[in-house]
C-alpha cells in the first residue's frame, strides 16, 4: 500500500471538525484557549497513524497471505479500508481517558464491569485444556486411551492458543510501541486506567481481525466482486446462505 492512499495531510481545522464529538469536550468547548493542547493531539493522531497504518497493512498481508493475491479493485479498496480504520478509535479513546483522569472521573464508577476487566488483565490467562469432566462426551475408552487422547488434544489446543496470541501481540505491540513513542501524556495514566487502555487496545485488534476474517469468508464464498459493495448485513447473510447450501450439499448421501 502506498502512503498516499491515506489522508495524513488532513489540516488541523478539518481534523477538529471531523473528530470534535469524540475529543475531550472541555477542550472543544473552548478551542481558542486550548489550541495548543488540541493541536498536540492532532499531531499525535496524525503521526501515529502515518507510522502505524502502512505497517499494519504489511502485517495484514503477512497474517492473511491470501490477500496478497487479490487483484480486484473493489476488493483491494475494501482491504485498504480495513487498515484506514485501524488505530483511530483507540487513539480517540486514549485522549479521552487522559482528560477524564485529569477531571477525576472514577473508572470503577464509569465502567460497571471494571472488576472483571481487572481480573482478566491481572491474571495469567489460562490456556484452553481438555478437562476431565468432558470425558463423558467422548466414546467409551480405557483410562490409558483417554490420557493419550487428552494429552494430544491439549498440545493441539496449546499450539492454537499460542498461534492466536502471537498474531494478537504482533498487532498490539506494533500499535503500542508507536503510541508510546509519540504520546508523552501517556505517562500520566494511573494503574486502573491502564486496565481500560489495555481493553481498548485489544478491541482495536479485535475489530481488525474480525474484518480480515470476514474478508476470508468473502473469498471462500466466491461471490462476484460487485457484491463487496453490498450492505454489511446483507453481504453477511448472503455468505452464510452459501455456506449452508454447500454444507447441505456435501452432507447428501452419494448416489449408488
Amino acid at each position: 500500500m502506498k502512503e498516499e492512499d491515506y489522508d495524513y495531510n488532513l489540516c488541523y481545522e478539518d481534523w477538529l471538525h471531523y473528530y470534535r464529538n469524540a475529543l475531550p469536550s472541555e477542550l472543544v468547548s473552548a478551542q481558542e484557549s486550548h489550541y495548543q493542547e488540541l493541536y498536540y493531539l492532532y499531531r499525535v493522531f496524525t503521526n501515529v497513524l502515518r507510522q502505524f497504518q502502512p505497517a499494519a497493512y504489511q502485517l495484514m498481508l503477512t497474517q492473511f497471505p491470501r490477500f496478497k493475491e487479490e487483484t480486484r479493485p473493489l476488493v483491494i479498496d475494501r482491504l485498504q479500508n480495513i487498515i484506514n480504520k485501524t488505530g483511530q478509535t483507540f487513539l480517540l479513546q486514549l485522549f479521552l481517558l487522559i482528560y477524564e483522569q485529569r477531571a477525576g472521573v472514577n473508572v470503577h464508577e464509569k465502567y460497571p464491569d471494571f472488576e472483571k476487566y481487572q481480573t482478566t488483565f491481572n491474571q495469567n490467562k489460562k490456556r484452553d485444556t481438555m478437562v476431565e469432566n468432558l470425558r463423558k462426551a467422548y466414546p467409551p475408552c480405557t483410562d490409558e486411551e483417554w490420557f493419550v487422547f487428552r494429552d494430544e488434544l491439549n498440545v493441539t489446543l496449546d499450539e492454537h492458543s499460542q498461534w492466536k496470541k502471537t498474531r494478537e501481540l504482533a498487532y498490539t505491540n506494533l500499535l503500542q510501541d508507536i503510541v508510546l513513542s509519540q504520546f508523552s501524556l501517556i505517562d500520566e495514566i494511573n494503574p486502573d486506567e491502564w486496565i481500560i487502555y489495555a481493553l481498548w487496545l485489544l478491541e482495536d485488534y479485535g475489530d481488525y481481525y474480525y474484518e480480515c476474517d470476514f474478508m476470508c469468508s468473502f473469498f471462500d464464498s466466491k461471490l462476484p466482486e460487485e457484491d463487496i459493495k453490498l450492505n454489511r448485513v446483507v453481504l453477511h447473510d448472503k455468505i452464510m446462505a452459501l455456506i449452508k447450501e454447500r454444507d447441505n450439499h456435501n452432507s447428501r448421501p452419494i448416489d449408488k
